[in-house]
């Protein structure tokens, strides 16, 4: 495996039966998905639409948002690169754990990063008190992640909002990266075109990834009212950073919104099955809002289950983490009882 792979999803140097270490929609990808991308392959003999003018304006109508407000990315972290870019923060308060291209992207730019340590007596969630003291006027970005990755535990609305505000005084950006919100327990909490009107030193940014189960198709997006910062990184993006096959399924994955809301329900009754059984085999879970589960346990734990060809994400890479930290997604049922039935054997032998 190459060293500096940081992700899950690995399946590529691993035989593998069962993969708990992407945060994927457990009921897959819906049909219509695939069909549309199997039916736009004729065309592809052409270039792609260099605006994606189809997906804007039917993602714009979706989320009620002005089509000039969006921009797309050949998956989330094309758009954290472009934002970097175009922003030029030069000092980023970065709250971690969290995902690891938050550090890596702007350590290329050359930016310095303010670690903001989330503690594992607050179950690793930002604590109102501490994060808006730490917010001050040398901050030129703060990056925030809800529901974050690796914990799953969400930003509520209330101090979002108590966030953006000192950061409109502070003036400071906010880069809010709410990927896995629409798989999570609170849906509601997602930023809409009002937050973003009230604060345009806000960009928030999405995927279709992990909703729709389409890692393979790289395809995410992003929204702010500020239209200069939108007109930097469009200057910064490839022109045809979509593909043909992407457009089409984006544009179908909007209308399945029965499904996303099916796989909520399994999440919310999974995540609790997988959870009691965590912590009957002896682990510490930490409490998530979302479609995956830190925990800790065994340092081998990985090794030994990867063993029986099931995969994990080992979180010792993440700052603030070390060896024993681990994540694994919420799959359906059967899977689940197959994961636990091979960590007990594991642990209690």
């Amino acid at each position: 495996m190459n060293k500096d792979y940081l992700h899950g999803g690995d399946v590529y140097h691993h035989a593998v039966r069962l993969d708990y270490s992407v945060n994927l929609n457990p009921l897959g990808t819906p049909a219509s998905v695939i069909q549309a991308a199997r039916d736009s392959i004729g065309q592809i003999q052409q270039y792609p639409d260099p605006e994606q003018a189809a997906l804007t304006e039917a993602l714009g109508k979706t989320l009620h948002i002005p089509q000039e407000q969006l921009l797309f990315g050949n998956g989330a972290a094309e758009l954290i690169d472009a934002f970097l870019a175009s922003a030029a923060p030069r000092r980023i308060l970065l709250p971690e754990p969290s995902f690891s291209e938050y550090r890596r992207i702007p350590e290329l730019e050359q930016c310095e990063i303010i670690p903001f340590s989330l503690r594992e007596a607050d179950q690793f969630q930002i604590m109102e008190e501490d994060i808006l003291s730490a917010i001050g006027p040398s901050v030129d970005l703060v990056i925030l992640c809800t529901p974050n990755n690796p914990n799953g535990a969400m930003i509520r609305p209330e101090l979002l909002k108590k966030i953006l505000e000192r950061c409109r005084i502070t003036r400071t950006r906010v880069l809010l990266d709410e990927c896995f919100v629409m798989l999570s327990e609170h849906p509601e909490y997602a930023a809409g075109s009002d937050l973003l009107q009230a604060f345009p030193h806000l960009f928030v940014l999405r995927t279709f990834t992990k909703s729709f189960a389409i890692p393979g198709l790289r395809l995410g997006y992003g929204m702010t009212s500020d239209r200069a910062l939108v007109k930097k990184m469009r200057k910064r993006l490839q022109p045809w950073n979509i593909s043909i096959p992407a457009t089409a399924a984006g544009i179908a994955a909007l209308q399945e919104t029965a499904h996303v809301a099916e796989a909520r329900e399994l999440i919310r009754k999974e995540r609790v099955y997988l959870s009691d059984g965590l912590c009957s085999c002896g682990l510490t879970v930490y409490e998530s809002d979302s479609n995956y589960l830190l925990f800790r346990g065994p340092e081998t734990l990985k090794e030994d289950l990867q063993k029986q060809e099931i995969l994990i994400r080992d979180c010792s890479n993440y700052h603030g983490l070390c060896r024993g930290f681990f994540r694994i997604a919420v799959r359906n049922h059967e899977d689940n009882i197959q994961l636990l039935d091979a960590l007990g054997r594991i642990i209690h032998g």
